[in-house]
């Protein structure tokens, strides 16, 4: 009996120990190349991308925030979407901010003034992640091919001072409420400024217990639908912040994804009455859109579309964006490091090119090759369908005057 044991442990250690470790050119196999031309994309990734997205219900891009290059490929993928029957455009703003930006492209044709009159104001942007113009253009492609823009986040934190016009414009009884408006705003303005001057001023917890705030509220039509939303979709905006003031940054976390989650929730519920199996493109910051858990621990709404895709039996593709180049301050950025334990995939990224890695074939071949993969690279791999390497990734354009 221990001489079978002891055979056994030998040829299990020996097995282990062959185990081969993953090199780079295991990963070239992998690997798929394209460029960005004309607003096209053109090379061997484009047919991968486009195969994908003719057989998904969802595609996921978990993109790195201000990127340039991240919105000029949205612009080009945004034409493949429409051609496969996507025409919902899920993004990390708030319901309202969603609706404004859409206005604002609508009926003036730019975000240009829009962006400036509230970074004038409070010397910061009113809308998250459409500051630039990279974001202008391609939300002006989404809305020329049919796409309905959908916001599923909290709004920002200076979402209240457009937030509060829009009541006012909204409201039939302008006039009775205009004085309370005005002492709102002027409140929320100065809370501002002191909260500019000192990121600990508890300036969520001012707004959500003014007695400013809370009587321009109480003052508005309770029968305008509109208008209660915005007033509803704000204090739960306010009450997320206020958990990060209050040091409960676990609690905010999971208030926000429940938000999302709730949010998307509803408008894929509403999708379902125009299409069965709505298809929709979902864009927002890579930590959401993990499958599984995300690296911070937490089931985010990523995890929640993959599984509705399971229960739909359709397919959810998902995406991650690493860039690797940087242009920071007129000098080039790169991200490789000795100790940064997903090396051997970032170093696939160059200054010209996208790289496209296929996550799943890739770990398919390593369980059926029996090759070793260090643990943190291995769940990189596993939260997404695919990486995506940008090149060379420049600052955004801005899209406001200074």
């Amino acid at each position: 009996m221990k001489q079978t044991f002891s055979l056994l442990l030998i040829l299990f250690s020996s097995l282990v120990y062959s185990q081969k470790e993953l090199v780079s050119t295991d990963i070239d196999k992998f690997c798929y190349k394209f460029k960005i031309e004309n607003d096209k994309i053109v090379g061997n990734g484009y047919e991968i991308l486009n195969n994908k997205i003719s057989e998904s219900q969802f595609i996921l891009l978990g993109e790195q925030h201000f990127a340039s290059e991240i919105s000029l490929f949205t612009n080009s993928l945004i034409p493949l979407l429409s051609k496969n029957n996507f025409k919902y455009f899920v993004a990390e703003i708030g319901p309202n901010s969603a609706k404004k930006l859409v206005s604002e492209i609508q009926n003036k044709g730019q975000l240009f003034d829009f962006n400036t009159k509230y970074n004038d104001l409070t010397g910061e942007i009113p809308i998250p992640f459409f500051d630039g113009k990279e974001d202008e253009q391609f939300l002006k492609t989404a809305l020329k091919n049919n796409f309905q823009i959908l916001g599923i986040d909290q709004e920002y934190q200076t979402a209240q001072f457009f937030l509060f016009d829009e009541i006012l414009e909204l409201s039939k009884n302008r006039k009775n409420i205009l004085p309370a408006y005005e002492n709102a705003s002027k409140f929320m303005l100065a809370e501002f400024k002191e909260y500019w001057k000192d990121s600990k001023h508890k300036i969520f917890e001012k707004y959500i217990n003014s007695k400013e705030i809370n009587t321009f509220f109480e003052l508005t039509d309770k029968k305008n639908v509109a208008v209660q939303k915005i007033i509803s979709d704000l204090k739960i905006s306010w009450n997320i912040y206020l958990q990060n003031e209050k040091g409960l940054y676990q609690n905010g976390w999971l208030q926000r994804i429940q938000n999302m989650k709730t949010n998307f929730s509803k408008n894929y519920k509403s999708a379902t009455k125009k299409d069965d199996l709505p298809k929709m493109f979902v864009k927002m910051g890579a930590v959401h859109l993990s499958n599984g858990m995300n690296n911070f621990g937490y089931y985010d709404l990523g995890n929640m579309i993959k599984e509705l895709s399971h229960f739909n039996q359709t397919k959810s593709t998902s995406i991650k964006c690493m860039p690797r180049f940087y242009m920071e301050d007129n000098e080039i950025k790169d991200d490789l490091t000795e100790e940064n334990p997903i090396n051997i995939v970032l170093e696939k990224g160059n200054m010209e090119e996208w790289i496209l890695i296929d996550n799943d074939e890739l770990l398919n071949y390593c369980y059926t090759e029996k090759i070793k993969i260090n643990s943190e690279l291995r769940k990189e791999l596993e939260r997404f369908d695919f990486i995506l390497i940008p090149p060379l990734v420049n600052p955004m354009k801005i899209n406001f005057k200074k």
